[in-house]
């Protein structure tokens, strides 16, 4: 479930995917979005966004969540106060069960590469400023996340992050909000995440986009006793070693 969650004065105002709104203490929610076979979250948040600029209009900047990555406060100055501090246009929070996550950094904050080939972006939960939004829209016909991902599982958030990086604006994270939900899980393992993986090779190729830093973009698989038995690399096929 994706969740784009429009914050303001005295509540998170939140619009998902799911059948029924889920209940969460001091949050306000309505039930939208895309229910169809296949990977929909960047069609969701795209959802999510638009109806909450229509009911409540724009000011400043847009938190998305996922729809288990609930925040265990939600303070309206950590926000601001972080992104200002690194002059950035996104905001990672911390997911305490996802491996992509920085939580494991000892640090309360700090800046984040999401221009790379290994981005760090990832979007389960983050603040997203609204003239950043409107650049990567015009960039995408007037998506935040490009519906080239759209009913494949993965690389959407990967792509916003170079997206952002390779417009000009800054990415950071803060350890200060913190979100539970399960485990991201195996990606190698999940149904059509090849085809989203060249899909962003593509589409940075074809936007000029430098594969900098990290130009192997590595998976490993490993067997039962931890030996590494093929290395995913997106750009090309698994391949066994």
């Amino acid at each position: 479930m994706s969740l784009a969650a429009f914050p303001t004065k005295d509540r998170i105002t939140v619009s998902f995917d799911a059948e029924a709104p889920i209940e969460i203490p001091g949050v306000y929610t309505t039930a939208l979005g895309v229910h169809a076979p296949g990977f929909y979250a960047g069609a969701n948040r795209n959802h999510g966004l638009a109806a909450s600029y229509a009911q409540f209009g724009k000011s400043g900047h847009v938190l998305f969540l996922d729809g288990d990555r609930t925040p265990d406060h939600y303070s309206e100055a950590i926000i601001t106060d972080t992104l200002k501090k690194y002059d950035a246009d996104a905001l990672l929070l911390t997911c305490k069960t996802d491996p992509r996550s920085i939580a494991k950094s000892p640090l309360l904050d700090g800046p984040v590469d999401a221009g790379c080939l290994v981005s760090e972006f990832f979007s389960c939960g983050f603040v997203l400023t609204d003239r950043a939004i409107e650049a990567v829209c015009a960039e995408n016909n007037g998506a935040l996340f490009h519906p080239a991902f759209n009913g494949y599982w993965g690389e959407e958030d990967k792509y916003l992050g170079i997206q952002l990086e390779n417009l000009g604006f800054k990415t950071c994270f803060t350890n200060a909000i913190k979100l539970g939900g399960g485990p991201l899980g195996d990606t190698i393992a999940r149904k059509g995440y090849g085809i989203s993986l060249q899909t962003r090779i593509n589409l940075m190729r074809s936007k000029g986009y430098p594969m900098r830093n990290n130009d192997l973009y590595a998976h490993l698989e490993k067997d039962k006793t931890g030996k590494v038995i093929k290395v995913y690399d997106g750009l090309q096929a698994p391949r066994s070693l």
